[in-house]
Parts: C-alpha cells; sequence; structure tokens
C-alpha cells in the first residue's frame, strides 16, 4: 500500500473508525517508506485525540517503530509532538518515556561510574542486610530500556569472578522475579561451583509448576559425583536422582544431590 493510498485513509478517518485506526498504525509500523513514515505524526495525533489507550497504545507504538525510516524533518515533527503529550495513565505513561527515550529525548539519569562503585561496595561485603535486593535491582537495570545502558556497561565490564558473584548474590534467595530464570540459566552454563548456593536455593521450587524455573534449575548440586546424560549442563562433578513422587501416579522430575 503505498503512500497516497494510506494517506487518503489517513484523511478519511473519524472518530468511529477505531479498528481502521489501528490496522493503519500497524501497516505503517513496517514501512521502509520515508515518504509512508511522513504520515505517522497525522494518524498518531488522530489515534491520540480519541483518548483511547488501545489507540494510544497503537500510535505510539507507530512512532518507536518508525524512528530509523523517518527523514529528519518527520523526526523533528515527531519530537515536538511527543513534548505537547500528557497523560495521566501510567501504562500509557511508559510507553511515551519509551518512545522519548527512543527519540534521544531521555536519558539514564545514572552514571556508569557510580553504579560500578556500588557493584564493588556489595562485593566487598555480601552480608550486607541489603545486598540480595541491590544486586537484583543492577542486573534486572540493564532490560529498562530508559536507564539500561550505564548498568549494561557497568556490568559487562565485570571480571568473569566478579559478574558471577553479582548474580548469585541477586538469585540466592527472595522469590522470582521476572528476570530470575535468566540470572539461573547464566550460572548454570558458568558451571562452577560459586554458583551451588543460588541453584540450592530454587531446587525446593522443583516440584512447582513453572517451566522456567525446570528450565534454569534442574538440579540441587553437589560436588562429588559423575553428571549422567539427565543435566547435561551442569558440570561433570553433579550428578541427579529421581525426585520422590509425592503423590500416587504423580509426575517425577529430576534433580541432583549429593
Amino acid at each position: 500500500m503505498g503512500a497516497p493510498v494510506l494517506q487518503r485513509w489517513i484523511t478519511s478517518l473519524d472518530d468511529t473508525d477505531v479498528g481502521l485506526t489501528v490496522l493503519l498504525c500497524y501497516v505503517l509500523q513496517r514501512t521502509d517508506d520515508p515518504t509512508a513514515a511522513a504520515l505517522a505524526p497525522a494518524l498518531f495525533t488522530r489515534a491520540w485525540n480519541t483518548g483511547a489507550n488501545q489507540l494510544r497504545f497503537a500510535g505510539l507504538d507507530l512512532l518507536t517503530s518508525i524512528r530509523t525510516t523517518a527523514d529528519e524533518a518527520t523526526t523533528a515533527q515527531i519530537i515536538e509532538l511527543l513534548h505537547s503529550l500528557h497523560t495521566d495513565d501510567v501504562f500509557v505513561s511508559t510507553m511515551l518515556v519509551e518512545a522519548l527515550h527512543r527519540y534521544g529525548q531521555i536519558t539514564s539519569p545514572y552514571a556508569v561510574d557510580e553504579i560500578t562503585e556500588e557493584i564493588t561496595s556489595l562485593l566487598t561485603d555480601l552480608n550486607q542486610p541489603d545486598a540480595h535486593t541491590r544486586a537484583q535491582r543492577i542486573l534486572e537495570s540493564q532490560f529498562e530500556e530508559v536507564i539500561a545502558a550505564p548498568y549494561v556497561e557497568a556490568i559487562d565490564a565485570l571480571d568473569p569472578d566478579a559478574r558471577r558473584a553479582l548474580l548469585v548474590l541477586a538469585v540466592r534467595e527472595g522469590d522470582v522475579t521476572l528476570f530470575t530464570d535468566v540470572f539461573l540459566k547464566e550460572l548454570v552454563r558458568d558451571k562452577h561451583p560459586d554458583a551451588l548456593p543460588a541453584l540450592q536455593h530454587w531446587a525446593s521450587y522443583l516440584r512447582v509448576p513453572y517451566p522456567f524455573w525446570r528450565d534454569a534449575v534442574n538440579c540441587t548440586c553437589s560436588a562429588s559425583k559423575a553428571a549422567p546424560p539427565t543435566c547435561p549442563l551442569l558440570p561433570r562433578s553433579w550428578t541427579a536422582t529421581r525426585a520422590p513422587t509425592p503423590t500416587p501416579g504423580a509426575a517425577t522430575d529430576t534433580y541432583c544431590s549429593g
């Protein structure tokens, strides 16, 4: 669908054309034509002015998606448009901040040297009362788009031992978070004995039906026996046994024991 056709559709929209507005947002998201991308501000304005969150989400997704396609004039128009927006909805506000970040209007308020200093402090004294929570926050901040860059840089600069220690500190206690699986899998792949406290903490959850826990930790470990093929990700010093069946006929899980 070319830019002239898209422009006619956008011009013809009214407040009742909810489905068509969303569809046009999705179509424009995939454009690699700067001429078509230039239609995005007008379409976004129509979507935003409806006040409907679903349309606002689609419009913000559109502006974020065309960032590399939009020419200089369209980019300037979008930046001005984004700065003029206001919302009291936390979810729309989050997407708005991400769009502003995508267009270089927001930078992380955190500095690499400050993050590095905090990591050093944590690893110097692992038994600080809030050490687990702080380590978890530092690692998870890598995935928060607006603030991520300095965290990624600081963590990537760590030597392997320091990185492992930070990961263990973040997951050796507490409850599951969105990224627990990511951190545990890295520790399993690392195959280092220092990871045992974290893996042992999560081993007790093996019979709970959460696949991401099973994928990351399929055993409680000891460093004394040969690992069979059933634990392919673990060091040869670990072994596996069959977990007891909690009820007759129930499925059993494989886990490692000393």
